[in-house]
């Protein structure tokens, strides 16, 4: 989990980061199961050619909340 006050980029060390933990997870759990990357974020994330091919979903803070009426 990690902070940023901004919209989150996903550069190349990010991606090769979050990858790795996805090949360790299935080789750790041995699953046969598709694993989907979600992120959840306050301002969003940068689209760009490695949260393309990583990111499944992505959702920010404004659906986690309903407006007070």
């Amino acid at each position: 989990m990690k902070f940023y006050n901004a919209p989150f980029t996903i550069n190349k060390k990010e991606y090769n980061d979050i990858r790795n933990k996805l090949i360790q997870f299935k080789d750790g759990t041995k699953t046969r199961k598709n694993v989907f990357v979600v992120t959840i974020t306050t301002f969003g994330i940068v689209e760009n050619s490695h949260s393309i091919k990583l990111v499944t979903n992505s959702l920010k803070m404004d659906c986690l909340f309903l407006p007070i009426q």
